[in-house]
């Protein structure tokens, strides 16, 4: 048996007469590695997981889009549901209904539609889009897609453009 004033095997039990100034460093040191360390560890953990929160959105929910164009004479040229990101353009979603869409783009203006399904609107006449029913008052790469939509192109006379 050891006698009280004495280390054990190991040191352990032994409290030196006075601290050194190094070894005090040597503790705030190891404090301070270890907070440093537990800092990046939670910055690389919180930074990915809210890189994750952030890319969700863009993923977007899909939304079925029924794409419907029609004739003069009313007879129907495509017909077809269509899935697409939420929040896309008409014109988007007319590009992924029809393959041999034809269109101009104007600078600053937006596109025109010259043929879907291969069929062109004669001299007097013009591509009309309906979004839900209703006659579209803005252009098709500016009407944004909200939800189920029905979108219809039809070729209507100049004349009965609405005033």
């Amino acid at each position: 048996m050891e006698s009280a004033g004495k280390a054990g095997k190991w040191g352990f039990g032994k409290k030196p007469a006075k601290e050194t100034a190094t070894q005090k460093i040597d503790w705030r040191l190891f404090a301070w590695l270890g907070v440093l360390i537990i800092v990046w560890v939670c910055y690389a953990f919180f930074s990915q997981w809210a890189g994750l929160q952030q890319a969700a959105p863009s993923g977007g929910a899909k939304i079925t889009v029924i794409f419907r164009a029609t004739d003069s004479s009313g007879a129907i040229l495509l017909d077809k549901a269509i899935a697409i990101e939420d929040g896309k353009t008409v014109f988007d979603a007319t590009k992924a209904a029809d393959s041999t869409l034809k269109y101009t783009e104007y600078q600053g203006m937006g596109v025109m539609v010259n043929s879907i399904a291969g069929t062109a609107p004669a001299p007097d006449q013009y591509w009309a889009l309906y979004v839900n029913g209703k006659f579209a008052s803005a252009g098709a790469s500016t009407t944004t897609l909200s939800g189920n939509t029905l979108v219809e192109w039809k070729i209507e006379s100049i004349s009965s453009y609405p005033q």
